[in-house]
């Protein structure tokens, strides 16, 4: 007998979730309404939310930001109220914040089991093809927009290449392409990896990793490339790859020194083998027209955070901060670390940063020592460092779309820790 589907069993709040992981890349703001519908519609019903451990420091972390948006905007010697800051921007930054703390939370709901995040895992692949719809038209046909539904509703920005470096898509920038298609990779190789028998579900399985890959490519984005490496090496870390790495480093001790012998022949065969565009990322002249190197603006960070090491400077003050300084705009520190180290002072940026860093090592243990996972949990795992890692050169966190990833991922990790505790 076949079950009939109800539009009630439809709506139910898992399948909202996943709705709005679907259309989080090309609709953030319907995917937004998608998730909230779904995470009020559910209890969660293990524990409080004050009395999960795990929420302890970012119910501290939320008391000092509002602490400190107090102190920012009432302490009339404050050098920032008299420079022209507009001090609205320190209370929505507390909205980049504060309310993913409660949707990290929520959300564990609906990534507590390993069968769950892997359905999840499919659907943030799902939801990527409109990525790869837009950004391939972009990139070979030139697809121009910005493209605009429902009254801007919803915007897909295909920024003519002109003046870009690579593909862009429905993102703002290519390094948020690049940053959306790394962390996704994981998932198309566990999809790849996953033990089935099916040679047609395989065949799609690879085809959805290449045209991933293939995206980030054409992203031309360094970072994208660079954390494309963390999601290989971490979705394929086993004995026999780190048997394989210990060899390639062994190896590695005796080409340095034949390089340097060799290095013009060498580097002549790598320009005959490697295409131009990309080597053109990595060498000087692709950075001789910048005002600052990603290294000095963090420079910069340090010397600010550590002139306001209490409650910080306030969210959005740095591009002001940067130009009092040396005269030069910048959005931001270009890494998420010292950007909330900058906005609410050490102690926020300490708490928050140790609260993400043991979530990561816990998980770690569990999955790659305890061997306490699925492949999809593996690849969980690597899509949250990966897109981590990310936001060490660049802050697409300030993206929801970015955003709201991190959270989801990192809520799965909470229930993956949490899963060995039960074991216990």
């Amino acid at each position: 007998m076949y079950k009939t589907l109800r539009f009630s069993d439809f709506i139910q709040a898992e399948n909202l979730f996943r709705i709005g992981i679907i259309t989080l890349a090309s609709a953030p703001f319907l995917s937004s309404i998608f998730f909230l519908i779904a995470i009020l519609s559910v209890k969660n019903s293990e524990v409080n939310f004050f009395e999960d451990k795990w929420n302890i420091p970012l119910i501290i972390s939320s008391f000092w930001m509002i602490i400190g948006l107090v102190y920012l905007n009432t302490n009339v010697n404050s050098s920032i109220l008299k420079n022209q800051w507009d001090s609205n921007l320190s209370l929505v930054g507390l909205f980049n914040w504060i309310p993913f703390f409660w949707f990290f939370w929520k959300c564990q709901n609906f990534v507590k089991s390993a069968e769950q995040r892997r359905k999840c895992a499919i659907f943030f692949i799902v939801g990527t093809f409109p990525v790869l719809i837009s950004g391939f038209g972009q990139f070979y046909f030139g697809w121009e927009g910005p493209l605009e539904l429902f009254n801007g509703f919803i915007i897909w920005y295909q920024r003519p290449l002109n003046g870009i470096s690579g593909m862009t898509g429905m993102f703002n920038n290519p390094n948020y392409t690049g940053a959306w298609l790394s962390f996704i990779i994981p998932f198309t190789l566990a999809s790849f990896q996953e033990d089935r028998k099916s040679i047609l579900i395989r065949a799609s399985s690879f085809l959805n990793f290449s045209m991933v890959f293939l995206g980030l490519i054409i992203t031309y984005s360094r970072s994208a490339w660079i954390c494309s490496l963390v999601a290989f090496l971490f979705q394929n870390l086993d004995k026999k790859f780190l048997k394989f790495i210990k060899i390639f480093l062994i190896l590695l001790l005796f080409i340095i020194p034949i390089f340097f012998v060799f290095k013009e022949n060498i580097l002549f065969i790598i320009n005959k083998i490697i295409p131009s565009i990309f080597l053109s990322e990595f060498n000087q002249e692709s950075f001789k027209n910048l005002d600052l190197m990603r290294i000095e603006i963090w420079g910069f960070a340090f010397k600010f955070i550590f002139q306001r090491p209490i409650f910080g400077w306030g969210s959005g003050y740095f591009p002001l901060a940067l130009e009092n300084e040396i005269g030069i705009w910048k959005g931001h520190p270009h890494n998420l670390i010292l950007e909330v180290y900058f906005n609410f002072g050490i102690i926020v940026g300490s708490i928050l940063f140790i609260f993400v860093f043991t979530l990561i090592a816990r998980s770690f243990k569990n999955i790659f020592i305890r061997k306490f996972s699925t492949i999809y949990d593996r690849a969980w795992f690597t899509s949250a460092l990966t897109l981590l890692t990310s936001q060490l050169v660049d802050q697409q966190y300030l993206d929801i779309r970015i955003s709201l990833s991190i959270w989801i991922l990192l809520a799965g990790l909470r229930n993956i820790i949490r899963e060995q505790q039960n074991l216990k």
